[in-house]
C-alpha cells in the first residue's frame, strides 16, 4: 500500500482512540520519525498532509530543517547533549521531546 492510504488509516485509527477516551479530535498529533529518511520521502510525507516530524540527530535535523518547507514543525526524539540544545532549540517550536519516553510508551498498539 502507499504511503497515503497507511497515513489515511493510521488518522482513521487515532481518531478512533481519541473518541474511545472521550478527548476531542484534536487531543493528539501524528509525529513522523524522519530520522534515516531522505527528503524525497519527507515531501512525500508532507504532501500528504503530515506537518510534525521527528528527528534524533542535531545535525540531520538543521539540515533538513533548513532544506524542507518552512511551516514542518520540528521536534528533537532521544538523548540531547547540553551543548547542542541550543541549536535544536532555534529549529523546534519550545523544548525538545524528552528521552524519558519509553518506546512503548510512545508508540500505543492501534490495531
Amino acid at each position: 500500500s502507499s504511503f497515503s492510504e497507511r497515513y489515511d488509516q493510521l488518522q482513521q485509527d487515532l481518531a478512533k482512540v481519541l473518541q474511545g477516551c472521550c478527548r476531542p479530535a484534536d487531543g493528539a498529533k501524528i509525529l513522523a520519525v524522519s530520522k534515516t529518511f531522505p527528503n524525497e520521502a519527507i515531501l512525500e510525507a508532507y504532501e500528504c498532509g503530515v506537518r510534525a516530524f521527528g528527528e534524533n540527530k542535531v545535525q540531520e535535523l538543521s539540515a533538513k530543517a533548513e532544506s524542507l518547507p518552512a511551516d514542518i514543525e520540528w521536534h528533537f526524539i532521544g538523548h540531547l547533549q547540553s551543548n547542542k540544545e541550543e541549536k535544536v532549540v532555534a529549529y523546534t517550536k519550545g523544548f525538545p521531546l524528552s528521552s524519558q519516553i519509553s518506546k512503548s510508551e510512545a508508540k500505543p498498539n492501534l490495531s
